[in-house]
């Protein structure tokens, strides 16, 4: 059989594909199993050429060797006030945290940061925004396949902005085993493929930001940001990248 038939197969949705697997394998004269391992390696092929065309943002280094750190922190703090209404403690968090992304191999767990808020323009957006030239190798999305995603932590350290997981967590229960196993620096999942069993490292520094709460164990292993729609004035700049 042509590899096309079994690359479109693979595009398919589970559900699509049950529907037409046995009239598939019928027309191409292969076993039901021969045709599903073919289109799991089909599947594996089109995630890895996903995962390869991402491009994460890269940030210059300084030039310079940072001589007064405390001062750099007070100053990303202060650059958090001006554009984005805050509770208490929050600039510090986001000050610290950009840090944390580029010492990840430093730490023996990464915690998530998650920005919620109850209603949407509280500025979670915002604060990606604001956090992304921060920090390292930043892959910065609101809707992507877990199959993708560990692929893409599979080619080394990045760090993981998910924008609007509110809208795609419960499409992806996968996602939120992921989430959660991937703040250890050996953590793994792994995958079997065809006949065979990939182990992807998917140690990253993460953030997520969505609408209300994050399952248990999820918020357990987060930093969490309660943001609020900004009084009218009180802002002292909008951001611009």
């Amino acid at each position: 059989p042509a590899p096309h038939a079994f690359t479109r197969l693979a595009r398919l949705s589970p559900v699509e594909y049950d529907q037409v697997r046995r009239a598939e394998a019928k027309r191409l004269h292969l076993r039901l199993r021969t045709l599903d391992d073919a289109v799991d390696d089909a599947r594996s092929a089109l995630d890895d050429a996903e995962a390869n065309n991402i491009l994460l943002s890269q940030t210059e280094p300084w030039p310079e060797p940072i001589t007064d750190a405390p001062a750099l922190f007070d100053e990303v703090r202060d650059r958090a006030l001006l554009y984005l209404y805050l509770p208490p403690g929050a600039a510090v968090v986001l000050a610290l945290w950009p840090g944390h992304a580029h010492a990840l191999n430093a730490f023996t767990h990464t915690p998530r940061l998650n920005l919620t808020s109850a209603q949407p323009g509280c500025g979670k957006s915002t604060a990606l925004d604001f956090l992304t030239p921060l920090c390292p190798s930043v892959l910065l999305t609101n809707s992507l396949k877990p199959a993708v995603l560990y692929r893409v932590m599979h080619r080394g350290r990045l760090t993981v902005f998910l924008d609007e997981l509110d809208t795609y967590l419960q499409l992806y229960p996968e996602l939120n085993g992921l989430l959660n196993a991937s703040n250890k620096p050996n953590s793994c999942v792994h995958r079997c493929e065809g006949n065979t069993v990939r182990a992807f490292k998917i140690y990253a520094a993460t953030a997520l930001a969505g609408l209300g709460h994050l399952t248990p164990t999820l918020r357990h292993r987060s930093i969490v940001i309660t943001l609020e729609e900004a009084p009218s004035g009180l802002l002292k700049a909008r951001f611009n990248p």
